[in-house]
C-alpha cells in the first residue's frame, strides 16, 4: 500500500494537504539555502588569490600571514575548527561562509571607498538573515513561498557587485547567474521527486499523528504522578549562566536565538530539572489556540524526552519507533521518519546524565551524532553537579558548542510563599500553614511534597521543623493510609502488616540503589506484590490497595513505577538500613552482601555481580558517597 493511500484514509485526510504543501515550501526553502554557498563560491573564484585546492587554513596562516590566535578568531566556535581544514564551501553552514568569504576576497583597486565591499556586506547580511527565518520559524520564514524569490534577488545583486568588484565581464556574470538560477529551480523540483515526496507526507503525519500520540502521553504521565497533580501551574525558576541571570520562561527563547546547539541544566536533587523538561514538553505539544508558558516554544515541531534512569532503547531510531508507532505503521522505508525528523525543527531534552545506564550512555552517544549531523536540532541535557564538568569535557572533544545553566535554589520566605499560593491546589490555606513554621524548603519537590501532604492531613506538617521531614512525612502518611485501610477490614495485625509492607519496600528501594537503579522495574513490582500478598492471605485484602498507599500509580499491569523522587527512594533506602542496624545488629558490609544476594535471586541473576561490586569497604563507600 503506498504512502499515499495510507494518508487519504486518515481521519486527519483532511487536513494534510494544507500541511503537505507548508512543508514542501519550507523544504524547498531550507535546500535553497543548503545549496546557496555554491553560489558565493563563485565570488570566491573571482575575487581570491587563494589556489585551487589550498585549504581556508594554509591560506589564512601561510598567504595572508594570520597568527593560530586570529584564525581562532575566525571561528565563533570550536566546532568551526575542522572547517577551515577544507578547500570548498561544499557542505558549509552558509552563515559560517558568510563569515569566511570576506576574509578571503582580496581588496578590489577599484572601490577605495570600500562602497562596493560595503554593499557585499549589506548583501550578506540579508542571507544571513533569511537562513535564520527559515532554519529558526517553522511557521514563519521557513514556510514563506516569497523567500525562493528573495533569495535569487539576493544571489543576483551578490553577483553584481562582484562583478564590478573584479571587473567581470557582462557575459561571465551572466553565466554565473544562470548557474546560480538553475540552484535554486532544482532545489525546486528536488522536493517533487519520490523520496522527497514521501518525506514531506511523512513529516505532515508526525504532525498530525505523531504530536497527537505524545500528548497523550503526557497527560497518562501527570495521572500517574501524585505531586504533579498536586500542581496547578508551572512556577518559573531563576536559572544563573556564564552570561547573567534568566528565568526558566526565557530558556527555550535564548536556545532558539543562540548559535550553540545545546544547552545544559544543572542542578541540585530535587530543584526542578525534571518538571521543567516536562513542562517544555506540555508547552510545545499545545494545540492552536492554547496559550504558551515559555517564550520561544512555537519554533519547535517535534518535542522528545529522553529519561537517562530507565531507558530500554540504545538509538535515536529505537526511540522514533517507540514514540511514533502509530505513524511507524502507515509508513514506508525503514528510514523515513529518521529522514523526515531530521528535515523538521526538533528538540531533545535528554533529563538525567547523572543517572545513565548502559542503554541511555549509548543513547546519549547517538544524540550527540544526531546533532552534528543536524545543525538545526537543539538538545537541553539535565544533571545535577557532580556529572556536569565531566559532560561539558565531552562536548568539547566532539565540537558541540553548548551553554551552562545553573537552577537557583528559591531561597526567600517570601518566594516559597508564592510557590505554594501560586503553583499548587488550595495554595493560599496550604501558605499560610506553611507561614506560620519555622520551615524553609527551598527546592520545588520539597514545597510541592509539603502541599502533597497538607492536602492530605493538615495536623501532619505542624511540628515540621527540617527537610528531611518533608519526605520521611510522604511515607508516614502512605504507612498510616495502609493501617486505615487494613483497620477497615477489621483485621486485628493491621499495624504491623502495615510495618511489614514498608520494610519490605524499604529493602527493594535500597538494593535498586545499589544497582543504581532509579525506578521499580517489573521484576521489583511482582516480587512486592507476592512478599505482600503472601502476608495478606486469608485476610480479604487487596495487594494494590495496600501497596498503592506508597506508590499510587502502581499495578501489576505496568512496567515500572517512579519514586516521588529520587530522595523518596534515598528515604526507603535509609530506612531499611535502619531497620537492620537495629533489628539485626549487622555491619554495613554484612547488609550489603545479605541484600545482594537475595536481590539477584529476585532478579533471577546467577553470576555474583552485584555481591562482587560490594564485597569490600570501598564498594560500600561509594555507594554511600553516591
Amino acid at each position: 500500500m503506498s504512502i499515499l493511500f495510507q494518508m487519504a484514509s486518515s481521519p486527519n485526510a483532511a487536513a494534510t494537504p494544507l500541511l503537505t504543501a507548508k512543508y514542501r515550501t519550507r523544504m524547498t526553502n531550507r535546500t535553497i539555502i543548503d545549496n546557496f554557498p555554491l553560489i558565493l563560491a563563485v565570488l570566491a573564484t573571482w575575487g581570491s588569490s587563494r589556489l585551487l585546492g589550498q585549504t581556508f587554513q594554509d591560506f589564512f596562516k601561510n598567504t595572508l600571514k594570520k597568527t593560530d590566535k586570529e584564525i581562532k578568531k575566525i571561528c565563533r566556535f570550536s566546532a568551526d575548527l575542522p572547517k577551515l581544514a577544507k578547500t570548498t564551501f561544499e557542505g558549509l553552514d552558509v552563515t559560517f561562509v558568510c563569515t569566511l568569504l570576506p576574509l578571503l576576497l582580496d581588496k578590489s583597486k577599484d572601490d577605495p571607498n570600500n562602497i562596493l565591499d560595503k554593499d557585499l556586506q549589506e548583501q550578506l547580511s540579508e542571507i544571513r538573515k533569511v537562513r535564520n527565518d527559515v532554519m529558526h520559524e517553522p511557521d514563519g520564514g521557513a514556510v514563506d513561498p516569497t523567500v525562493a524569490s528573495n533569495i535569487e534577488n539576493i544571489a543576483m545583486k551578490l553577483l553584481d557587485i562582484g562583478g564590478k568588484m573584479y571587473k567581470k565581464k557582462a557575459d561571465e556574470i551572466n553565466m554565473a547567474k544562470s548557474m546560480a538560477k538553475k540552484i535554486i529551480t532544482d532545489a525546486q523540483d528536488m522536493v517533487k521527486t519520490g523520496k522527497e515526496h514521501q518525506t514531506i507526507q511523512c513529516q505532515a503525519l508526525l504532525k498530525e499523528d505523531g504530536l497527537k500520540q505524545l500528548r497523550e502521553k503526557v497527560e497518562k504521565f501527570k495521572e500517574k504522578s501524585p505531586l504533579l497533580q498536586q500542581l496547578q501551574s508551572y512556577f518559573h525558576l531563576q536559572l544563573c549562566g556564564t552570561k547573567g541571570k534568566i528565568t526558566s520562561k526565557g530558556i527555550l527563547k535564548s536556545l532558539n536565538e543562540l548559535e550553540e546547539q545545546i544547552i545544559i541544566i544543572e542542578g541540585e536533587s530535587g530543584s526542578g530539572k525534571t518538571l521543567l523538561l516536562r513542562e517544555f514538553l506540555r508547552d510545545i505539544l499545545r494545540i492552536e489556540g492554547e496559550v504558551n508558558k515559555f517564550e520561544g516554544s512555537q519554533a519547535f515541531e517535534i518535542p522528545l524526552l529522553i529519561a537517562c534512569r530507565n531507558v530500554s532503547y540504545r538509538t535515536l531510531s529505537e526511540l522514533w519507533r517507540k514514540e511514533f508507532s502509530e505513524v511507524v505503521e502507515r509508513v514506508e522505508g525503514k528510514d523515513l521518519i529518521d529522514t523526515a525528523l531530521g528535515k523538521m525543527r526538533i528538540l531533545l531534552l535528554v533529563d538525567g546524565l547523572d543517572e545513565i545506564n548502559e542503554n541511555s550512555n549509548a543513547l546519549v552517544e547517538d544524540v550527540q551524532q544526531f546533532l552534528k549531523n543536524h545543525a538545526d536540532a537543539k538538545c537541553i541535557f539535565t544533571a545535577r553537579p557532580h556529572s556536569v564538568k565531566q559532560f561539558e569535557q565531552q562536548l568539547d572533544k566532539e565540537g558541540l558548542p553548548f551553554q551552562t545553566f545553573k537552577i537557583e535554589e528559591i531561597e526567600s520566605k517570601e518566594e516559597q510563599l508564592r510557590f505554594l499560593k501560586t503553583a499548587c491546589n488550595n495554595g493560599p490555606a496550604i501558605a499560610k500553614a506553611y507561614e506560620e513554621v519555622d520551615l524553609k524548603l527551598k527546592s520545588p519537590v520539597l514545597l510541592a511534597s509539603y502541599s502533597y501532604s497538607y492536602s492530605k492531613d493538615p495536623t501532619s506538617v505542624k511540628g515540621w521543623t527540617l527537610p528531611s521531614h518533608v519526605m520521611r512525612g510522604v511515607i508516614d502518611y502512605g504507612l498510616d493510609t495502609a493501617v486505615l485501610r487494613l483497620n477497615t477490614r477489621n483485621i486485628q495485625a493491621s499495624k504491623r502488616i502495615g510495618d511489614f509492607v514498608l520494610e519490605r519496600i524499604s529493602y527493594i528501594s535500597f538494593c535498586c540503589l545499589l544497582r543504581m537503579k532509579l525506578t521499580l522495574g517489573k521484576q521489583e513490582i511482582n516480587w512486592l506484590f507476592r512478599e505482600t500478598g503472601d502476608k495478606c492471605t486469608g485476610l480479604n485484602v487487596d495487594t494494590t490497595e495496600i501497596l498503592s498507599c506508597f506508590f499510587p500509580a502502581i499495578s501489576t499491569d505496568i512496567d515500572n513505577v517512579d519514586f516521588f523522587h529520587k530522595s523518596h527512594q534515598e528515604t526507603f533506602a535509609v530506612l531499611h538500613l535502619y531497620f537492620m542496624m537495629t533489628n539485626s545488629r549487622k555491619s554495613p558490609k554484612e547488609i550489603f552482601q545479605e541484600a545482594s544476594e537475595n536481590y539477584e535471586d529476585i532478579c533471577e541473576e546467577q553470576d555474583g555481580a552485584l555481591q562482587r561490586e560490594y564485597e569490600d569497604e570501598k564498594g560500600v563507600s561509594e555507594f554511600f558517597r553516591r
